[in-house]
């Protein structure tokens, strides 16, 4: 998936195949769509249409190249999903959030006043990880049920992990939620595995 111009100023959201090539999917709100993630089996693609304002979020189903009619006036975006699609993660209106089944959640932030992102979530729907920003760097943490939002780095440093680099930004989650990717303000990448606790996986 991804975004493709059928002209200039005209930004589709599409889905490739090896069977099919590529398809456009639903053009939802002021047009300028975009998909960014789907789901592993291949069903649900989410990303961004425009909004009223800016970027709002929105999801299509790929087995009818059909989308859900996003609210125009949020402002946000799909950045991940679970293995069915039943999970999206992203952010709206500044709050980092995951929709279960049509349901929507905001998960606390480390940071007030800084945006929430929800980037990733592991298979199961038991840990998302993402980032607090202020506009320019930011805090990378985990989040579940059981534990609440975490930063990865007070974690890492409060079980007495030694050279713990600075984690800004947290982008990738593993299927069952114990490691972490992302990488700071500078693009220096970093991997983590999450320490024994209570982790719901």
């Amino acid at each position: 998936v991804g975004l493709g111009y059928t002209t200039l100023c005209n930004a589709h959201g599409f889905l490739w195949t090896q069977a099919n090539g590529m398809q456009p999917l639903e053009s939802l709100g002021n047009k300028g769509n975009r998909a960014s993630t789907i789901s592993g089996d291949g069903l649900v693609a989410a990303g961004f249409a425009q909004g009223n304002f800016n970027r709002t979020p929105a999801h299509w189903t790929t087995s009818d190249q059909l989308g859900v009619t996003p609210d125009m006036d949020d402002v946000g975006e799909y950045h991940g999903s679970n293995f069915d699609g039943s999970i999206l993660v992203g952010t709206r209106n500044g709050e980092a959030m995951f929709q279960e089944n049509g349901v929507e959640t905001t998960i606390p932030k480390l940071n007030p006043g800084w945006n929430g992102n929800a980037t990733a979530i592991s298979n199961s729907g038991g840990t998302v990880v993402g980032f607090d920003s202020p506009g320019f760097g930011g805090e990378a943490w985990m989040w579940n049920p059981v534990t609440g939002t975490m930063g990865i780095q007070s974690r890492l440093l409060g079980l007495g992990v030694a050279g713990v680099p600075q984690l800004d930004f947290a982008t990738a989650v593993s299927d069952d939620g114990t490691v972490a990717v992302g990488h700071s303000f500078f693009a220096n990448a970093w991997i983590v595995e999450i320490p024994p606790g209570p982790i719901a996986k």
